[in-house]
């Protein structure tokens, strides 16, 4: 009952964000646990210590516990099962994990563990774990003194003070939806933005969780980094309001020019096989695109 009320929370969010997710959470390896301990004791790749069932990997003090003395099973015992079920049967050539960085131990004795075990060859699937840094706030206080104290902080999830996802996406939208209605409103020049009334809700939409997207994307994803709503929907420099405005007046630039179609402007390269660069700019623009694809394959390579 609880997981299916959550399901139907989380698929609200995923539609939002246009995330397709196939759901394997813990509970699924459950039914794999023993099968996988006993395996690994037949095979005496794990053995008993101090009433525990343990893998011992080359170059950690620490063993890989695939089983507690109390004859329970923890993490180490899921993620062993994950790794044989994703390799054997889902035929994996890479897997990736995304947590923090505090699990980084734990996934090294997972990937060296598996690897001893057989579970997986390293010269036929990838394991990467993609550690991120911490979400950290800027909170205010007020000393005795009357002056404000700034301090960055972790955002405490169990002490109620993290944004619920939800909530950061409506505050993203009516926040793009006030900057919206405020620039419609402004009588300078090229601050004016014209936006369809009906539309106004779904284009703030789409500018606030694009807002989000470029913020979390552009920070070094190993450090940590201060979330700030006012930084990440500011549309100057470099963020993706930003980006999103430039990519309307290139779309204005071309529609008002004779090449409004994008068939017109491959008409045009075909006949004159290419286009001629006659200027420096010209040059240092086409240089740039292409990159594009090194740029790509690094992205993926290098997360």
């Amino acid at each position: 009952m609880l997981c299916q009320l959550s399901r139907v929370e989380f698929q609200k969010i995923y539609d939002r964000l246009n995330i397709k997710i196939t759901e394997v959470g813990e509970s699924f390896y459950n039914p794999m646990l023993k099968d996988v301990v006993d395996d690994l004791i037949a095979r005496e790749i794990a053995q008993e210590s101090k009433g525990a069932i343990c893998v011992f990997v080359p170059k950690h003090n620490v063993p890989l516990m695939v089983k507690k003395s109390d004859g329970g099973f923890n993490y180490d015992t899921t993620d062993m099962a994950a790794i044989r079920y994703r390799v054997n049967e889902v035929k994996a050539d890479r897997v990736i994990y995304v947590t923090d960085i505090g699990q980084e131990l734990h996934f090294k004795l997972v990937f060296k563990g598996a690897e001893k075990a057989g579970y997986v060859d390293p010269k036929k699937t990838r394991l990467d774990h993609m550690v991120f840094g911490m979400v950290q706030q800027e909170t205010i206080t007020v000393d005795d003194k009357g002056k404000e104290v700034k301090k960055i902080e972790k955002i405490k999830t169990r002490e109620g003070k993290s944004v619920k996802l939800a909530e950061l996406l409506d505050e993203a939208k009516m926040r793009a939806l006030k900057l919206f209605e405020e620039r419609m409103q402004s009588d300078q020049g090229d601050k004016k933005v014209q936006v369809d009334p009906a539309k106004l809700e779904e284009t703030a939409e789409k500018m606030g969780i694009s807002a989000i997207k470029y913020f979390d994307l552009k920070q070094n994803r190993v450090q940590n980094y201060v979330f700030n709503f006012d930084k990440m929907l500011d549309p100057r420099g470099d963020t993706g309001v930003y980006l999103l405005y430039m990519y309307v007046r290139i779309n204005s630039i071309i529609e008002k020019s004779k090449f409004g179609q994008p068939e017109e402007l491959e008409k045009i390269r075909a006949e004159n096989h290419g286009f001629k660069i006659s200027h420096d700019s010209e040059r240092d623009l086409a240089l740039a695109f292409l990159r594009l694809p090194e740029q790509l394959e690094l992205a993926v390579s290098e997360l």
